[in-house]
């Protein structure tokens, strides 16, 4: 059992139940634009040598899981289980068409990047957004009415990368979990927080 130190804390990862992880070279590479991977020596050993960075950071993610309560009178109400994420640095938030897979674990306090939207108010305030201006839109006749069940603040893992090499410099944030690049969260934090509605 590892011991822990007073610079680590507990947190939810979201996380992939298989957690196949690639290493981190071959993952830069799969990521490379295909005009980089068509030059000539580039292959997964010439990327490790080229690496220059390499930090995995937790970003905040709130989960919300709610229930819509459509009415259908004279029969009885329609309820539906729904899935809203807000991202906790700029407020970009969306329905989730699955529920992410989430394990406690504990990780270097420096390492996980603090939410901009930190209380459970802020948060509420995006997520009715979502209830109006996304999930209201899909239906037609009464708008449903919504039961928050459980608000939790969640942590992405990826990697800040970076390659320095004679033929390819790049700078990448790659999702631990999907793999893929993820370079629209780096201009979301520079654009700042969205508006609620």
């Amino acid at each position: 059992m590892a011991l822990t130190t007073v610079k680590d804390e507990q947190v939810n990862l979201i996380t992939s139940k298989k957690e196949k992880y690639l290493p981190l070279a071959k993952l830069i590479y799969k990521n490379l634009p295909l005009r980089d991977r068509l030059k000539g020596k580039i292959n997964v050993e010439y990327i490790e040598k080229g690496i220059t960075e390499e930090t995995c950071y937790y970003h905040p993610f709130w989960t919300a899981q709610l229930l819509v309560i459509a009415s259908r009178k004279p029969f009885a109400s329609k309820v539906s289980p729904q899935m809203v994420f807000v991202e906790g640095m700029t407020g970009y938030r969306g329905i989730l068409t699955d529920v992410p897979y989430t394990k406690t674990e504990t990780v270097e306090k420096e390492l996980l990047l603090a939410p901009h939207i930190s209380t459970i108010n802020e948060v509420k305030k995006y997520v009715q957004d979502v209830q109006q201006n996304q999930i209201n839109s899909m239906y037609m006749m009464k708008k449903p009415t919504y039961k928050l069940k459980k608000l939790e603040l969640n942590y992405l893992p990826f990697w800040k990368v970076k390659v320095e090499t004679p033929i390819v410099k790049s700078e990448m944030l790659l999702n631990v979990n999907t793999k893929e690049n993820e370079q629209y969260l780096l201009k979301r934090w520079k654009r700042g927080r969205e508006k609620q509605g």
